[in-house]
């Protein structure tokens, strides 16, 4: 998963399409594992303790329990003290987007300023858009695009990894072309499969 750090950095939005629950699972956890034990060996080194980069989980197939629970199971330590330190943050993505589609938007904004204020690297925002398939239709799909078009590509100088995580099966009910609107809007697109998730 070299692309989370090495091709969407600081100031990107981009697209992750994951196969099933289990991988999108595989992914959440391995990420922010990853991040969280990079900036304590970089704090060893400094010899100084910053606080780590935010990671803010919006999960729409499974409870925050859950992932709370997936996150400690993936070996992740004293994840209720990284949430009331402000390092994790796991909401409802349903909860987020209704009965105001910009809630997440307005959150996501929040824990950017928190952390400039705070002296952090920044956020990384992994969300789930399954509330946009929720009723079906073209509406929807309408207003999905729309949302994601709010979203700049590339931000000069922000400090928020955006990764809008799409369902496959939820993504394979869009045309072509709103596919492809999609992909302009966002630039960087990411088809995971079962396998990348290993490597």
């Amino acid at each position: 998963m070299k692309w989370f750090d090495e091709e969407v950095r600081d100031g990107e939005n981009s697209i992750i399409i994951y196969p099933n629950l289990q991988t999108f699972r595989q992914i959440y956890t391995k990420y922010v594992k990853d991040q969280l034990a990079k900036e304590d060996e970089n704090n060893s080194k400094r010899n100084e303790p910053s606080l780590p980069r935010i990671m803010l989980i919006a999960t729409f197939y499974e409870t925050t329990d859950s992932v709370k629970h997936h996150l400690s199971a993936a070996g992740l330590q004293n994840i209720q003290s990284l949430i009331n330190n402000g390092s994790l943050v796991i909401v409802d993505a349903f909860s987020s987007y209704y009965p105001n589609v910009d809630g997440m938007k307005k959150l996501v904004a929040s824990l950017s300023d928190r952390a400039r204020k705070e002296g952090r690297v920044g956020v990384t925002a992994i969300v789930d858009m399954g509330f946009f398939f929720l009723f079906g239709g073209d509406g929807r799909a309408t207003e999905l695009i729309n949302y994601e078009a709010s979203l700049a590509p590339t931000t000069e100088g922000g400090n928020v990894k955006g990764f809008s995580c799409y369902h496959g099966g939820n993504y394979s009910t869009l045309k072509n072309d709103q596919k492809k609107e999609l992909a302009q809007r966002q630039k960087k697109v990411f088809e995971v499969t079962e396998s990348t998730t290993t490597s």
